[in-house]
């Protein structure tokens, strides 16, 4: 099918990373930290045996930035010490941090004492750094809340002591890991929401402080399939839903369990523990019962796709499977009902979570935290009720809008069936307000996770990745739900926050999907390339990538007449939709930067006959893929 490899021609690299568990090296961690200048051989970092050199060799040098830093008139280089190049580095990116000496003397302290504990951890096979809070917490005490940082090298534009603080410290673990000579394969926590727009991240403050400014945000991550399952077996994956065979929401039963995904990949093949709290698929017990797929060590699933009746979704009354072992998690009343007084679901996958991590401190872990919100229909926690009901009405310009002359028939049948129920849209809106304040309690999930991984010193050697499986419609081009190819449906928030990659936060604008997960986990377990449709972000992440992929794929399988079936090609600039239906509008073309409301259908302007045929090629490859 012509597929991508992981690690192949689309990075032009691989990234390796070894570990203490017997694991042979197979690359030491390269080009992390952009702010490490070469070094000669004589001075390379990497050689074990040298690592207790490296060690006081720092510990001399930072105690003289110290003295320096007090007013002493002292130099500091040192350029016959192992690693040179790398203890300069550092201390480049610390000089002049600060113009208050008592916050620029803590900086070079904490580092120092941080690198020969670190050091010495590392040396015992022990993953976390327990005392890697006392770092920010000494650092914020000393600087303070009204003192601006002008760091360097891979922490330049960071100012703000906190932040300076956390970038500083992942600086130093990548160095330290370098000096001992191999590198820690990260953990994973994956959190995948569901039917989360890419718009409505301004909902979850703590995950902008615990990931979106502490990492890397994807301006452009979309969705090949913008439906629940399809595109969670892409994400386990790696495939396109034309190869993993899940078109539709009745995936636990098309999908593959026993296939190869990424779970069992780093399961069986990179010492991997695995875990899956939340949401798998839907129908999920109706395809596998009381079974756990393989894969996974720790299975913590809904087995119910919508609990006892509509309006509790899996919010408060619902099945949830723990490793294989069936429960009702809904109080009952003297007649046997359930009523709607239990855990909401989102806290307690989120205490299950935690104690996980807390089991799984000395372990590597891939954990996926899958919460059911904002899944309609959708309640808010007790606590969250009514926190947006003065939010403001949404009303883009492709709100219901009065002409749909360039979309196909489907479409226009939708805005019938909307007509038809009366063409108002305060039932939307209401639905709007309720999925947002389910968010508040992802969002506190989302925190309390970033900080049991602090407490537990995992931060600087964890992945965390924040996305959704698909978008959704409020009534743009008068449609509601998702599985169609407009923006609305297939945009999703992705936030990765990697400190040993990516120190700094930094926006990329490349486009990037669901089916990047795979690759991007693999490359950095150091499991062997896999044919896969996807492709690594790591060279976005570490800001090594020199090519990038220029359109996606973009396929839905609906029937008609809600729905007909499409496939699309998207690049930065536009967006091509082939329907299949035989009559009608079955060609759409968006010039998706002049016009991302996606109001004007111009495939039929004469000017843009070239284009069409271009794009249209391009998809058939695609598709073939």
């Amino acid at each position: 099918m012509g597929r991508l490899a992981v690690g192949g021609p689309s990075t032009g690299r691989a990234h390796g990373f070894a570990d203490w568990r017997g694991v042979s090296i197979s690359l030491v961690i390269a080009g992390v930290m952009v702010f490490c200048g070469p070094a000669d051989a004589s001075s390379a970092c990497g050689v074990p045996e040298d690592a207790k050199s490296v060690k006081r060799a720092f510990q001399k040098r930072m105690a003289c930035e110290i003295r320096r830093a007090a007013g002493a008139p002292v130099s500091c280089g040192d350029a016959q010490a192992v690693c040179a190049a790398e203890i300069d580095g550092v201390a480049a990116m610390l000089d002049g941090a600060s113009t208050d000496r008592k916050c620029q003397r803590e900086l070079y302290r904490q580092s120092k004492q941080h690198h020969g504990r670190r050091s010495a951890e590392l040396r015992r096979n022990q993953r976390g750094a327990r005392h890697a809070a006392r770092f920010i917490e000494r650092i914020g005490r000393a600087c303070g809340p009204e003192t601006t940082l002008s760091l360097g090298g891979a922490c330049s534009g960071v100012t703000d002591p906190v932040r300076g603080a956390f970038c500083v410290r992942a600086a130093l673990e990548g160095f330290t890991q370098r000096a001992i000579g191999f590198g820690l394969r990260p953990n994973i926590v994956l959190i995948v929401t569901d039917d989360q727009r890419a718009d409505t991240l301004w909902a979850m403050p703590l995950l902008r402080e615990h990931v979106v400014d502490r990492g890397v945000e994807f301006s452009n991550s979309f969705t090949s399939t913008s439906l629940c399952c399809p595109d969670r077996a892409s994400i386990f994956t790696g495939q396109y839903a034309h190869n993993h065979g899940v078109t539709s929401n009745a995936g636990a039963h098309l999908f593959d369990h026993d296939g190869d995904t990424i779970q069992r990949q780093l399961r069986e093949n990179a010492g991997y523990k695995t875990a899956l709290v939340g949401k798998y698929m839907v129908a999920t017990f109706a395809a596998l019962g009381a079974t756990v797929p393989p894969g996974w060590d720790e299975w913590h699933v809904f087995l119910s796709d919508g609990g006892f009746g509509a309006t509790h979704g899996l919010y408060y009354n619902y099945f949830l499977s723990t490793n294989g072992t069936s429960a009702l998690y809904a109080p009952l009343d003297g007649l046997g009902v359930p009523t709607r007084r239990h855990e909401y679901s989102t806290d307690l996958l989120r205490d299950r979570a935690l104690a996980l991590i807390d089991s799984w401190a000395e372990e590597r872990f891939l954990l996926e935290y899958a919460p059911f919100a904002p899944h309609t229909r959708a309640v808010a926690a007790d606590r969250h009720v009514g926190v947006f009901a003065g939010a403001p009405l949404h009303r883009p310009p492709n709100h219901m809008p009065t002409d749909l002359s360039g979309k196909p028939a489907w479409v226009s049948t939708n805005k019938s069936l909307q007509q038809l129920g009366g063409g108002q849209p305060e039932a939307t809106d209401a639905r709007r307000i309720e999925m947002l304040e389910t968010l508040p309690a992802v969002d506190e999930a989302v925190a309390s996770i970033s900080e049991r991984l602090e407490a537990q010193g995992l931060t600087d050697n964890t992945l965390v990745a924040f996305t959704s499986d698909n978008g959704y419609h409020w009534l743009e081009h008068w449609l509601t739900l998702k599985n169609y190819p407009y923006e609305e449906s297939i945009r999703v928030p992705l936030a990765i926050r990697y400190p040993l990659l990516a120190p700094a936060p930094r926006m990329r604008t490349e486009l990037v999907q669901s089916i990047d997960f795979y690759p991007t986990f693999a490359e950095l377990a150091g499991i062997p390339g896999a044919p896969v449709n996807g492709r690594s972000l790591v060279p976005l992440l570490d800001d090594t990538a020199t090519s990038w992929r220029q359109e996606i794929l973009i396929e839905h399988f609906g029937q008609p007449p809600l729905l007909a079936p499409s496939t699309g090609i998207r690049t930065h600039d536009w967006k091509l939709i082939r329907t299949d239906a035989p009559a009608g509008v079955t060609l759409e073309l968006y010039d998706v930067t002049n016009d991302p409301f996606e109001m004007d259908n111009v495939a039929g302007e004469p000017g843009n006959a070239a284009l069409v045929a271009t794009l249209g090629a391009k998809l058939d490859v695609l598709e073939q893929q």
